[in-house]
């Protein structure tokens, strides 16, 4: 479409330069070939420093960069234009880039990417334009634009030519009427694009646009024109953004890397460092990040204080490609020397780029120091828990020994405990032996000496019969004393009787601790029966008060014992320098198949620093003097144990004292009962 339109615009031409090389001479002719020349070369020149103008702004952010593709790919457009020949970038005063056509093809020479163009000295239509590249408001470089007026001098001849065709073949009034037709519907809209350009480069304001006033090619190239400076308009707008995100992002990292915790480097694989924060600066002592930089050398070898880590390093980061938590001591700027942990991956090598290392480095000597030290805690506390252990070893050697006396002194004792607590039960049965004696004494006696006397009235009555002289009177008062003496013997026999069979479940019960069924009531009374003569020595009296309901299936012998215990303890205990005093034993069935069982006294009670020792084994306060000390112990044992319940003491000095007994009606199974 373009070729069309061209052909369109060069008929146009060829008809004008027809009628007017017809209407005006040969002079006139040359004289407006050579202005049109003129024009040509001057359009040409303001098309090329346009085309510059509008180029500084893509040059600008890629010099700043010095990005050599970006720099190529827009030096391929600008080659574009089959006028320009060559470009040469310059960044500052120093050679950049550079790129240009073989002049021979006129078609783009790889080659030449990197090499300088330099105007050859048998060319005389190259010609050549400058721009500075600025960067926020600073210049920082330039560059070289180079077009040549081949193209158009070839088409000043073409348009010479025919120019001086046309003015053979019109007319001078032609020339007019076309001259104005051309001025009018040509030159007019393309001055006035031109002065929309003017203004552009100007003002720099892509907002401005041509006017079109027809819809041949000079409309469609204001159309063009106009889509053209859209397109660049929004193309700014559009680097203008992208200039602001890059500015803030290059901003946000600039904070992150200034504020940062943990140092952060960049540095090339063979040790140099090209980057550094404060944060790794100052926990290596340097003042500043470039001291940080000037001050290590190109291997690195300032930072480690053994090199070998810096070879495990670099074997480690190009074998894995980074590593993790690598651990090494290093030299401060004072040479002391810290530990440093290290995370790091490898940006490898690219085409002319040289490969990199990014990282980041951490104090860790306070954390390493603490490590230490407590290792030498555990080290420490593993000896002391050793010697601890080695010491507890030997002292529970010791306190074996120690146990296994104390067991051999605890079977000692527990051996005198029986025997003791035999010799308790032979005494009782010796008190019960010296009981039934005093019991049967009275019947026995009483029976002796009713015989005695029948035995005499026996012997008066046969003496009498023998002699004949017997009477009537004597018989009767014979039998009368013999049925009085043998009524007499008969009770007091009956009694012993009684007695002796009371005594020998006392001491059956006393003796074997067999189990059975009894009635409370009965099992007390014989109990103080057999105490009544050890009783009756002392000016103390023994009361009872037993319900007779009161039936139990226990072991009467040890519960005789506990009873026993308890009223002999208050005998030697409880009257101490008192002339009277009275022993009551009472009873009560209580809730839950439960007896209540009362020994008390009206003595002189126990002081309360005693309380809590008086069922100790061996505690007395008589030792020496009658009281062996296990008296209450037994007890508390048998009621605790055997029997199942619970003895309980209370006591007021001067008052007197109650052992309270809770047993249970049943009594638990004995070992035996239970094994059987």
């Amino acid at each position: 479409m373009l070729k069309q339109l061209q052909n369109k615009i060069l008929v146009k031409l060829i008809v004008i330069l027809v009628v007017a090389v017809a209407a005006i001479n040969a002079l006139s002719a040359l004289y407006f070939g050579q202005q049109n020349a003129e024009g040509m070369r001057d359009n040409l020149r303001q098309s090329i420093e346009t085309l510059a103008n509008i180029s500084e702004l893509g040059y600008s952010s890629l010099v700043w960069s010095a990005n050599e593709q970006p720099l190529y790919i827009l030096n391929t457009a600008m080659l574009g234009d089959r006028n320009v020949v060559a470009i040469n970038i310059y960044e500052d005063e120093n050679f950049l880039s550079s790129l240009s056509k073989d002049l021979k093809t006129f078609k783009i020479d790889p080659a030449s990417r990197n090499r300088r163009f330099v105007i050859p000295p048998n060319e005389k239509t190259i010609r050549q334009v400058s721009a500075k590249v600025s960067y926020e408001g600073r210049d920082i470089g330039r560059f070289e634009l180079f077009y040549t007026e081949r193209f158009i001098d070839d088409e000043i001849v073409q348009r010479n030519i025919n120019l001086a065709l046309s003015l053979i073949l019109t007319a001078t009034a032609t020339i007019a009427i076309l001259y104005l037709i051309v001025k009018r519907s040509l030159i007019r809209p393309i001055l006035k694009l031109a002065e929309v350009s003017s203004a552009i480069s100007q003002s720099n304001d892509y907002a401005l646009r041509g006017s079109k006033t027809s819809d041949d090619e000079i409309g469609y190239l204001v159309d063009s024109f106009n889509s053209m400076l859209q397109s660049i308009q929004s193309y700014k707008a559009d680097l203008k953004n992208s200039m602001e995100e890059l500015r803030r992002a290059e901003q946000k990292f600039r904070s992150i890397f200034e504020n940062a915790l943990e140092g952060i480097y960049q540095s090339v694989l063979e040790g140099k460092i090209l980057t550094a924060n404060p944060e790794m600066a100052a926990f290596l002592g340097y003042e500043s990040a470039d001291e940080l930089i000037r001050s290590l050398n190109e291997e690195g070898a300032e930072l480690y204080v053994d090199l070998k880590d810096r070879a495990l390093f670099l074997q480690r980061i190009q074998a894995n490609g980074s590593v993790k938590d690598f651990e090494f001591k290093a030299y401060r700027k004072d040479r002391s020397i810290i530990d440093i942990s290290m995370n790091a991956h490898l940006i490898p090598a690219t085409g002319e780029e040289t490969a990199l290392v990014e990282g980041m480095m951490k104090d860790i000597t306070e954390r390493k120091q603490a490590e230490y030290e407590l290792q030498k805690y555990r080290e420490g506390l593993e000896k002391m828990v050793k010697e601890r252990t080695e010491d507890l070893d030997r002292k529970n050697i010791t306190l074996n020994n120690t146990v296994q006396e104390l067991q051999k002194a605890l079977d000692h004792l527990a051996t005198a405990q029986k025997q003791l607590v035999q010799s308790e039960k032979m005494a009782a049965l010796g008190s019960l032996v010296a009981g039934v004696a005093h019991e049967l004494n009275t019947p026995i006696g009483n029976t002796l000496l009713v015989a005695s006397s029948l035995d005499a009235e026996t012997i008066e009555f046969e003496r009498a019969y023998m002699t004949g002289g017997l009477k009537r009177s004597m018989l009767e008062h014979y039998l009368s004393s013999a049925h009085s003496a043998l009524d007499i013997m008969l009770r007091n026999v009956q009694r012993a009787s009684e007695l002796i069979t009371s005594f020998k479940q006392v001491a059956i019960d006393q003796s074997s601790s067999q189990r059975r069924e009894f009635f409370l009531a009965e099992v007390v009374s014989e109990i103080i029966i057999t105490l009544r003569p050890a009783v009756k020595k002392t000016p103390f009296d023994i009361e009872t008060a037993i319900p007779e309901e009161i039936e139990m299936d226990s072991f009467p012998g040890p519960l005789g014992q506990v009873l026993t215990n308890l009223i002999n303890n208050a005998i030697l205990h409880a009257f101490e320098n008192k002339a009277q005093g009275s022993i009551r034993v009472e009873a009560r069935q209580r809730e839950g198949a439960r007896v209540e069982l009362k020994v008390s006294d009206d003595g002189c009670g126990i002081p309360p620093e005693h309380l809590d020792r008086i069922f100790d084994p061996f505690f007395t306060t008589k030792l020496g003097q009658g009281g062996s000390g296990l008296g209450l112990s037994i007890a508390n044992t048998i009621v605790t144990g055997m029997l199942g319940g619970s003895i309980q003491v209370e006591s007021t000095v001067g008052v007197g004292t109650i052992f309270t007994l809770i047993l249970p009606t049943v009594a638990p199974a004995a070992k035996e009962d239970r094994t059987d």
